[in-house]
Order: structure tokens, then sequence, then C-alpha cells
């Protein structure tokens, strides 16, 4: 009989008239007491920590990676100096690039025009946060799995080199991110020339390009010069650049 039962007991006994008021009191008292302490039990043992085997793991063999979804983002991307209006000249001596090294890319790209070439393997984060591409760019080469790039630059007295190449894992592929590039420097305010090259000048700064595909990369290859550029220089500069570009990295 538990102890409401007792109460419920202990109440019809003082209905009755069995019993006092006091003495109903000093009942119902020692039964809630009594219903409030503790229920003692049998003591709890210390939790044991159960010993537990520890079984050297067995890695499985290396499996050959196919390079990509995510790929060597040479992120041909455009690096669309901002659309020259005080955009990034990544392409400059002082652009600071060079100090964001991950890797040397050793062979991948061949030599430019101009001293102080500088060669890098850049992922697509850092590029954003060296304004070296545009979100959009940025954008373009994550949905085509890539997130790493070549990266080279070099100067000359007048005028900055720049070269990109994106290991796009496949032709089609290399096909759909330089079709997306192209866009992006439409839609930046570069204009499209009959031979290729995409035009961007000003009378502070101007800037060319020409994005083409080589096999299984995307490659592209800017020249640019500063304050009262001269485009006729600028020009053949992107000519000579680019035969040399072309001779190790072919289009096709």
């Amino acid at each position: 009989m538990d102890w409401q039962e007792n109460l419920r007991q202990l109440d019809a006994r003082l209905a009755g008239g069995h019993m006092t008021r006091a003495e109903y009191v000093k009942e119902r008292d020692q039964m809630l007491v009594r219903a409030a302490a503790p229920i003692s039990g049998p003591p709890v043992l210390a939790p044991v920590t159960p010993q537990v085997a520890v079984v050297a793991e067995t890695r499985p063999p290396p499996v050959e990676r196919k390079p990509r979804k995510r790929r060597g983002i040479a992120v041909v991307a455009v690096l669309l100096v901002a659309a020259l209006a005080g955009s990034t000249w990544w392409f400059t001596r002082d652009s600071g690039a060079s100090n964001t090294a991950v890797a040397s890319s050793g062979s991948t790209v061949p030599a430019l025009p101009g001293a102080g070439q500088t060669e890098n393997e850049m992922d697509v984060v850092r590029a954003l946060d060296l304004k070296l591409l545009s979100p959009q760019e940025a954008g373009l080469l994550n949905d085509n799995g890539v997130n790493r790039f070549h990266f080279a630059t070099s100067n000359d007295n007048t005028t900055s080199y720049a070269l990109i190449v994106v290991d796009a894992g496949s032709k089609q592929e290399a096909a759909q991110i330089s079709s997306g590039l192209t866009g992006q420097l439409r839609s930046a305010g570069f204009v499209d020339v009959s031979d290729g090259r995409f035009v961007l000048s000003g009378q502070d700064k101007a800037v060319l390009r020409v994005v083409y595909t080589s096999g299984d990369k995307v490659i592209r290859v800017g020249v640019a010069q500063g304050a009262n550029p001269d485009m006729a220089r600028l020009s053949q500069d992107l000519v000579d650049v680019l035969a040399t570009v072309q001779a190790a990295l072919p289009r096709g």
C-alpha cells in the first residue's frame, strides 16, 4: 500500500470521527516525512571502462585517382582586371601574386618575354582574395570542377605578360570552360575583335587577351600596359608572346 492510499484512509478516519484533528495532523505529517525519505538501495558500483581491443588498421593500397573534379584551375580565369577601371593588374611586377605560390608549376608553362618570370600554382579561393578572378569567373571554374591553375607573369619596360593554364580534364570540358571565359570577357567590357583578341582599352590602361584550348587544357594569354598605352606596340607584344605559348601549347 503506498502513501497516497494511507493518506486517503487517514482522511476517512478523521471524517468518520475515529480520531481527533491533532492526531490526524501528527500521523499525516509522519506519513509525509516517510514518503519523502530516500529509499535505500544496494550500493552503486563505479562504472567500469570496458577494455577495447585495439586493432591495427590495415590501409588499402593507394588508388590511382583521375585528375579531377576540382582540377587544376589554371583559372584561365580571365582575371578580369576588374574591367580596367582601377582593377587589379595581376600581371604587373608588383601584383603580389608571386608571394602566394603553392607549388612551382615547373615546365607546365613556357618562358614568357621580358624579365622576372614568376610561376605559381594557385587555387581559386586565393585568386579571388587577390582579385585575380571575378566571382563570375571563379564560379564558372568551380562549376566545371576546377579549383587550381598554373599562373605565370613577366614584365619588360612597358608591357606586363600573363599566362594561365587550366587542366580541364577532357577536350569537351576544355571547350566548355573556354567558351564560358570568353563570355565573361564580353560581360566585363572586352571587345572581341576579328582576329580572336579581346581588347579592353582606355586612357589609363589597356589589356589584350586571347583564350583558346590545347587538348584538354584551356590557355589564356594576356598583355597589358598602364597609362597612355601604345596599342600598336601592345598588339605586337601579344602576337609575339602568343607565338611562344602556342609553340609549347598548340591550339586544338
